[in-house]
């Protein structure tokens, strides 16, 4: 299941709007977050089929992450800014593979596949903390895991 289709176990609580009327939280929260289930896609045309593939669910897993941090209390602020550059960074190296070959290739995969191992770190943290379900926690280790394999394979091309 895409984690945009991931969604939490309970019924969202109503809230008001600044004029009062009712307004579904998520609704609310989803003025707020970038659309996830279609993330914006700009790698190089010249990248391989698997790299652009990795890239793909490297934005997914982003938009995942971006949605979490804004859901994160003020007290694990400094967990959700990391897990947001942790992700960026997984982003930034695979666009940056795409202009080398060989070992230098290689080594940008290799940072990438860290920082996604890094991603899957910080958001469990983020779910001891309560931050997300465990639901969501399973979708989002399960779609880390599945990139971890995906760099592996780009990184053998």
């Amino acid at each position: 299941m895409p984690l945009s289709e991931v969604t939490d176990e309970h019924a969202a609580a109503p809230a008001s709007d600044a004029n009062g009327d009712d307004v579904d939280v998520d609704d609310a929260a989803a003025d707020q977050a970038p659309e996830a289930s279609a993330p914006l896609a700009c790698i190089a045309p010249e990248s391989t089929p698997r790299i652009s593939t990795c890239y793909s669910m490297a934005l997914e897993l982003d938009a995942f992450v971006a949605r979490t941090a804004a859901e994160a209390p003020r007290t694990h602020a400094w967990l959700a800014d990391h897990a947001q550059r942790a992700s960026a960074t997984l982003v930034l190296h695979l666009t940056e593979s795409v202009r080398h070959q060989g070992d230098d290739r290689f080594r940008f995969l290799a940072m990438a596949r860290a920082a996604a191992l890094e991603v899957d770190a910080v958001l469990t943290l983020l779910a001891n903390r309560g931050v997300c379900t465990r639901r969501r926690r399973a979708a989002a280790r399960d779609a880390t895991m599945r990139l971890v394999d995906a760099l592996a394979r780009a990184s053998e091309a």
